[in-house]
């Protein structure tokens, strides 16, 4: 039997069903049914941790939180979803107390006895940032949660009703980190007249820091709901798991930007709920969408934006089902119970070694 001490310290998040919080939960669950010898044991704190431990799992990685201790008591896998913030500098200003943290943080990363990342792009990005061996990390990748598949018409239209959605939009789900580039999307949007549904906390966010350096899409997109008075662009907010999936299957596409990913998820979850992709191919999302989305060339100009979001809604009904298909095709590739059996395997050989 090995024991595994597992942080859960996302799970306090309010929104815990998104990001690493939803990692961190799904792959407790499935390592819980999954039926192995693993003993999980959920800390919220080092000091928590039993003696008799024999690895320890911290499901996320900040750059710039001193959230991995130096000295490690027993051998510590870690899971870096992305070093974005370092992989672009210019774009996320650390200052001097962020870059110490990095410094001290790169340090901790380098005690783990083993990384596993979302992706294969984000594996290159630690082994070249971090300056460890590639075997000392895993690429697993990620699932949407099972309860994404396509909503049923109740469902469907009780979500219209509710934020007032109009017949045809496109869907953006996320957060508004420089890389999602949601001010280009937005912008060809505007430009096509095609209304934007953009789902998640930060997009309803009025009570912010409009000159915080991190904010400046987020300022720039409230700039533009101010220039189109809220006629094309509909912010709900965060929305429930079943209210997303609704959004997502009465959605005539869903766009992923992004300049760069170290997984993008939403991608998934659309696809498992029968939403057509329009993405970039930024990072990890080649990975993620396959063969089974209409691609942005060149997520830095808008015109390439919206050129593949013309050519998606130029589709008749007939290829339109056919990216669908590819969609669900594609989704099958990834599944919780494969994230498991991957951590699993590796919680094994360090446990061996």
């Amino acid at each position: 039997m090995i024991k595994v001490a597992f942080d859960t310290r996302p799970l306090a998040n309010p929104e815990k069903y998104r990001g690493v919080g939803a990692y961190t939960q799904n792959l407790l669950i499935g390592i819980k049914d999954y039926g192995s010898g693993v003993r999980i044991f959920e800390f919220n704190h080092e000091r928590e941790i039993p003696p008799d431990t024999d690895l320890v799992h911290y499901p996320y990685f900040n750059p710039f939180f001193l959230s991995l201790p130096l000295i490690k008591k027993f051998p510590t896998i870690v899971t870096v979803h992305d070093l974005i913030p370092i992989v672009f500098p210019h774009h996320f200003p650390k200052g001097i107390k962020g870059t110490i943290k990095w410094q001290l943080q790169k340090l901790a990363l380098k005690g783990a006895v083993h990384i596993i990342t979302d992706s294969q792009s984000s594996q290159k990005d630690v082994v070249r940032l971090i300056g460890i061996k590639k075997s000392q990390t895993s690429a697993v990748y990620l699932a949407p949660a099972i309860t994404f598949k396509p909503a049923v018409l109740q469902a469907r239209q009780r979500i219209k009703k509710n934020l007032n959605l109009p017949d045809k939009f496109i869907l953006y789900v996320g957060d508004f980190n420089w890389n999602k580039n949601v001010p280009g999307l937005t912008q060809a949007c505007l430009d096509l007249n095609m209304p934007l549904l953009v789902v998640g906390a930060k997009a309803a966010a009025k009570d912010f820091d409009y000159h915080h350096p991190e904010n400046r899409a987020l300022v720039k997109f409230r700039q533009f709901i101010q220039g189109s008075q809220g006629e094309l662009i509909f912010t709900p907010g965060y929305i429930s798991t079943d209210d997303l999936r609704a959004v997502y299957s009465l959605a005539d596409f869903y766009c992923q930007a992004s300049f760069y990913e170290g997984f993008g998820l939403p991608v998934l979850e659309a696809m498992a709920c029968g939403c057509p992709v329009v993405c970039s191919q930024g990072g990890s999302l080649a990975e993620v969408a396959g063969q089974a989305a209409v691609f942005i060339k060149d997520p830095t100009s808008v015109e390439s934006i919206k050129k593949a979001l013309k050519t998606a809604l130029a589709f008749n009904k007939q290829e339109r089902q056919a990216l669908i298909a590819k969609g669900f095709e594609q989704v099958k590739k990834f599944s919780w119970r494969t994230t498991t059996r991957e951590t699993i395997k590796i919680y094994e050989k360090i446990a061996g070694s």
